[in-house]
C-alpha cells in the first residue's frame, strides 16, 4: 500500500477512535474485537456474455463458517447456476490473506440478505446481533473492510443517530460522520451489535473498486436495525433448503396518496389499493378484486411510511415474513361510501421466479432463452395453456441481434414447429444446426402483442 494512502487511513482511524464506545471498552478494543468477524466474499458471475469476478464485504454470523452478505450482491435476477467459485477471504495482519472455498447458501428476501458457508467447518468469532432501541443523538460505531487495493484492511467509523426513517423497511439515518462500507456491522455505545449496513444506492458495495478510500469519502448513512434481519439470522437458508416465501397473489399494489385517501373517506389512514389480482391466486380465491383498498392487516392499521409509494413494499415485506399456509385477515374497502369488510386470505408458496427457470444458451447464434415464469405470464397477459420461451439475453452484434431477435421476445415457433419447453427446443435447434449448418433459423416471436417472423442467418 502506498505510504500516503497508509497515512490517510491511520489518520481517519485515529480520529474515529477519539470518541469512547463505553466505559469498559474503548474504540480500539471494539475495533480489535469486531475485525475478527469481518471478511470478504469473492465469487464469479458466469453469464452467457462473460465471466466477472466480484468481491463484497461479509460478516461472520456463526462460529462454524456462516457469513452474511447483502442480497443485492447476488441480485435476485441472477440464476443460482451462474454464481460460481465462492471463496471467503480472511484478512491477516502478519501473513498473507487466507482463501477458503465456500458454498452459496441462498438469498433471503425476507431481510434482503444472503448467506455463504465455508466448505470445511471453522472455529470463528461471530457477530451476535441484538435488538436494542436507539434514540436520537446516540453514538453508533461500525467496522468495515477496505477494498482489495487497500489489502482488505478493517477500518472504524463513528456516527450519531439522526432520525428514524419510515420506508418499506425500518431504517435509521445517521449524521456527524457516516458508517463503514455496505455489509458492515453497527454497534451501540455499549458495544452490542445492533444493526447492519445493508445495500443503499448510490453508496459503493464492491471491493473490486481500485480506490479503497471511496467508502470513506462517501460513507453510507442508513442502519438496518437487528429487528429487520433477525428472522434470517435465526432461520437462514441452506444449500439444500432455500426459503419458501409466502405469496398473496395481489398484483400492482399502489399506496394511496393523501388526496386519494381523503376521497375514499380514509382520512389519516395509510391504505394500499390492489391494481390487479393473479388468476387462481390466493387473493382471487378469497374474493379480492382489482380496485379493492386494504386498510388493515390482521386487525391492525397499516404502518405509516414517509412516502405513500413505500406502503406496498412494506405490506409485501410483512407478508413475505409469514409462512405459506398462514391465514391473514385483510380489512378491505370496495369503494367510496361503502362499508369495510373482512377478507381472510390463505397465503400460498410464491410461484418460481424467473431466475429459477430452466435456460438454454445458443452460443453459435448468440441468444439465450428460458422457460416462462408466472411473472412473465402475468405481464404478457398470456392465456392459460399458452406456450413459448422467453428470450433472456441476446449477445450484441451476434447473428441473432442482426436478425432482429430482442430480449423479452416470446418465441412461439422454431422452423415452423411450436415451441413448448426448453428441452424440446434445445433438441430441435441443435439437430437443425447440425444437419443444416448454413441454413437460416426462422423463429416466430411475440413482441408487444404482435407476432414477428425473425430470420437469423448463421455466421459463415
Amino acid at each position: 500500500m502506498p505510504r500516503p494512502l497508509q497515512a490517510i487511513l491511520f489518520l481517519l482511524v485515529g480520529i474515529a477512535f477519539c470518541v469512547p464506545a463505553r466505559a469498559d471498552e474503548t474504540p480500539p478494543q471494539l475495533y480489535d474485537r469486531a475485525r475478527q468477524s469481518i471478511v470478504a466474499v469473492q465469487y464469479t458471475l458466469s453469464t452467457e456474455l462473460g465471466r466477472h469476478e466480484l468481491i463484497v464485504p461479509g460478516v461472520i454470523v456463526s462460529a462454524d463458517g456462516l457469513v452474511m452478505i447483502p442480497m443485492m450482491a447476488v441480485s435476485e435476477t441472477w440464476p443460482d447456476s451462474q454464481l460460481k467459485e465462492f471463496k471467503i477471504i480472511v484478512p491477516k495482519d502478519d501473513a498473507d490473506q487466507q482463501e477458503l472455498d465456500a458454498v452459496f447458501q441462498g438469498r433471503d428476501e425476507r431481510s434482503d440478505v444472503a448467506f455463504v458457508r465455508t466448505k470445511l467447518p471453522q472455529k470463528w468469532t461471530p457477530i451476535h446481533f441484538e435488538d436494542e432501541k436507539l434514540n436520537i443523538g446516540d453514538p453508533v460505531y461500525s467496522v468495515g473492510i477496505l477494498a482489495k487495493a487497500g489489502g482488505y484492511r478493517a477500518y472504524f467509523m463513528r456516527a450519531m443517530v439522526s432520525a428514524d426513517i419510515r420506508s418499506q423497511t425500518k431504517q435509521i439515518l445517521v449524521g456527524d460522520g457516516g458508517l463503514a462500507t455496505i455489509g458492515s456491522p453497527v454497534f451501540a455505545a455499549d458495544g452490542k451489535a445492533i444493526g447492519y449496513v445493508n445495500y443503499q444506492p448510490p453508496f459503493p458495495m464492491w471491493l473490486n473498486d481500485a480506490n479503497p478510500l471511496v467508502p470513506l469519502v462517501s460513507p453510507p448513512k442508513f442502519i438496518t436495525p437487528t429487528s429487520e434481519i433477525s428472522q434470517s439470522l435465526n432461520d437462514p437458508p441452506t444449500a439444500e433448503h432455500h426459503i419458501q416465501l409466502a405469496w398473496i397473489g395481489a398484483m400492482e399494489l399502489n399506496g394511496l396518496k393523501k388526496e386519494e385517501a381523503d376521497y375514499f373517506g380514509l382520512v389519516n389512514q395509510p391504505a394500499v389499493q390492489i391494481g390487479g389480482v393473479a388468476p387462481n391466486g390466493p387473493a382471487e380465491k378469497a374474493g379480492l378484486k382489482q380496485g379493492d383498498i386494504v386498510t388493515k392487516l390482521d386487525g391492525q392499521p397499516l404502518e405509516r411510511t414517509d412516502d405513500p409509494e413505500d406502503l406496498p413494499m412494506l405490506l409485501r415485506q410483512k407478508l413475505l415474513r409469514l409462512k405459506p399456509g398462514t391465514k391473514v385477515i385483510l380489512t378491505v374497502l370496495s369503494g367510496a361510501g361503502q362499508p369495510t369488510k373482512q377478507v381472510t386470505v390463505t397465503l400460498e408458496p410464491r410461484p418460481p421466479a424467473p431466475n429459477e427457470a430452466k435456460r438454454y444458451w445458443a452460443e453459435d447464434l448468440g441468444f439465450g432463452v428460458r422457460e416462462l415464469a408466472f411473472q412473465d405470464r402475468y405481464v404478457l397477459k398470456l392465456r392459460p395453456g399458452s406456450t413459448g420461451l422467453y428470450v433472456a439475453v441476446v449477445r450484441p452484434e451476434s447473428s441473432s441481434a442482426t436478425g432482429g431477435l430482442k430480449p423479452n421476445d416470446l418465441v412461439t415457433q422454431l422452423n415452423g414447429q411450436p415451441v413448448t419447453d426448453v428441452d424440446s427446443f434445445k433438441t430441435a435447434y441443435e439437430a437443425f444446426r447440425k444437419a443444416q449448418p448454413t441454413t437460416a433459423v426462422v423463429m416466430v416471436a411475440t413482441r408487444e402483442g404482435k407476432e414477428e417472423t425473425i430470420r437469423i442467418e448463421p455466421p459463415q
